[in-house]
């Protein structure tokens, strides 16, 4: 009773009440007049509450825990009136609840609860017919003193007069609700939001998102029909329709002395973002915009919010409230090969065709399969699948160079050959260039030298080759007597600095042994002569 709490734990497990009929009561009216204790897992299918203040299925006045309980009922109450329970105070919770049915009160009704003062509900769903006088909500009526409204989503026809809002008809002194999500139909006369009618007293609107179609008089908003003193819209987006007689927008009706900002609406479902104009952090986007991420400035896509990548990108959710999820398939580079948009529960399907093949290193990958896919797949979260790929045939082969899968080089390339006659040598069925240390191409009169890059490629993959040509040891394509130098050079230093590295010094290794000695000096020597030609 009202004077005399429930303290204790009631747990239903999940058992069911039907027919539960309360009528007469002048307040606290409920299952538990008033519950101080912990009230879960309980199930009313069906009841009748009628009373006059503080009327609640569940309870009528809670300042302790109701959590995990689903109701259908019909609750008529004066004030403070709500399906699950008529008034939060002091601290009370009313976590991962779910409603139905209808709830009719003059004043502070709701799907969820009437009256919240200092109090916090979350996690919870109304689909309630919700039909109210003054501070009339989707989940709840007033929402004051600090009070939390958290990952809610309210379904239900909301109908108001003054202060009417999807998820809070008045929400005041510091209260804030975020994450929530309104889809129903809301009407009202003066003060009405797709989210919250009356945002007053630096109370807070962040991360919501309307879907629904908002109609009123004066001071209607997609999100807030009336922003006032100190309060914020932020990071908010409505796509439901909105119409007003007067001081409509949006995303608020009207803001004074408060503040809007990184929210937007739907072009073309209300004639500005506030009272008639987009301005001060609300603005419209487009169909073409709206699908882009980088749209939604402010937002935060690993956080409150998730967005849903297609095909032709996306759209934001909620995180709490995902109706979609994305299925893509990726090639070898993480490319999009497909995706599609899904709903939870449906059954994945496979693209059609195959995705093309690639050349890495000395290999051609075919696509074989896609990795980690099962046949008969539900979607409960976002999947990405990726290509798995055999290799087939080698990308290049040469009857006269040695190609080493080892560091991508092509060796024993003669000093002096023309760009031409290398190419000539190469044998290779994808697109063939030819580049200088500076990227730049080369052309067929030119000679190969050592530090050129041979780059075969075929649609988006490519495989690099550095060259290396016998006796080069200087770059510039010759085996001359500037290079037979720097070989004896190197040889002179023994143990000490050397003056070739890298790939230079594989060019001074004439007989091809893998070191340069007093054998390479010899040959070079006899090639200078004219008494043995290098290769």
């Amino acid at each position: 009773t009202e004077k005399n709490p429930f303290k204790g734990n009631f747990n239903g497990a999940g058992h069911s009440i039907s027919g539960l009929y309360i009528d007469g009561i002048l307040t606290c009216g409920g299952l538990f007049g008033n519950n101080a204790g912990t009230v879960k897992n309980l199930k009313i299918s069906s009841g009748y509450i009628s009373g006059s203040s503080c009327i609640g299925a569940v309870a009528g006045t809670n300042s302790g825990t109701i959590s995990d309980c689903t109701v259908n009922a019909m609750v008529n109450g004066s004030s403070n009136t709500g399906i699950v329970a008529g008034k939060l105070a002091d601290g009370a919770r009313i976590e991962r609840c779910t409603s139905s049915g209808r709830v009719l009160s003059n004043t502070a009704s709701a799907g969820i609860a009437g009256n919240v003062i200092a109090s916090s509900v979350s996690s919870s769903q109304s689909s309630t017919s919700v039909y109210g006088g003054e501070s009339t909500g989707g989940i709840v009526g007033i929402a004051d003193n600090e009070s939390q409204i958290s990952d809610c989503k309210n379904s239900g026809a909301v109908f108001g007069c003054e202060s009417t809002g999807g998820i809070a008809g008045y929400s005041y002194y510091y209260s804030s609700v975020k994450a929530c999500l309104n889809t129903g139909k809301i009407s009202g006369s003066i003060q009405t939001g797709g989210i919250s009618g009356y945002n007053c007293w630096r109370a807070d609107v962040t991360d919501c998102l309307n879907q629904g179609a908002v109609s009123g008089k004066e001071y209607t908003g997609g999100i807030s029909g009336y922003n006032y003193n100190n309060s914020t819209v932020a990071t908010s987006y409505s796509t439901g329709s909105v119409s007003g007689t007067s001081r409509q927008g949006g995303v608020v009706g009207d803001n004074a002395s408060a503040t809007v900002k990184n929210s937007y609406y739907y072009t073309g479902t209300a004639s500005g973002g506030i009272n008639g104009r987009d301005s001060g952090g609300a603005s419209s986007l487009s169909a073409s915009a709206s699908i882009l991420q980088k749209s939604y400035s402010g937002f935060d896509f690993s956080g409150s919010w998730v967005f849903v990548l297609g095909t032709n990108e996306g759209y934001p959710e909620l995180r709490s409230f995902r109706t979609a999820y994305s299925v893509r398939f990726v090639d070898y580079a993480d490319n999009v090969y497909h995706a599609d948009i899904y709903k939870y529960g449906e059954t994945v399907r496979l693209p059609g065709g195959t995705p093309p093949s690639y050349i890495s290193g000395l290999s051609t990958y075919v696509f074989e399969s896609w990795s980690g896919f099962v046949s008969g797949t539900k979607v409960t979260s976002d999947i990405t699948y990726k290509a798995a790929y055999s290799r087939a045939d080698a990308v290049i082969s040469s009857d006269i160079y040695s190609i080493e899968p080892d560091g991508l080089v092509i060796k024993r390339i003669a000093p002096s050959t023309l760009a031409s006659t290398f190419r000539s040598n190469i044998k290779t069925q994808y697109s063939v260039s030819l580049l200088d240390s500076g990227g730049n191409r080369v052309a067929d009169t030119a000679y190969v030298a050592t530090g050129m890059t041979l780059v075969l490629t075929k649609d988006n993959s490519e495989s690099r080759f550095t060259l290396i040509v016998t006796g080069d040891t200087n770059g510039d394509g010759k085996a001359s007597i500037t290079d037979f130098i720097q070989i004896k050079t190197y040889l002179l230093a023994g143990s000490g600095s050397k003056n070739l590295g890298g790939i230079n010094e594989q060019a001074g290794d004439i007989n091809g042994d893998g070191k340069i000695s007093i054998t390479d000096f010899v040959q070079f020597k006899s090639h200078l002569l004219g008494l043995k030609i290098i290769l």
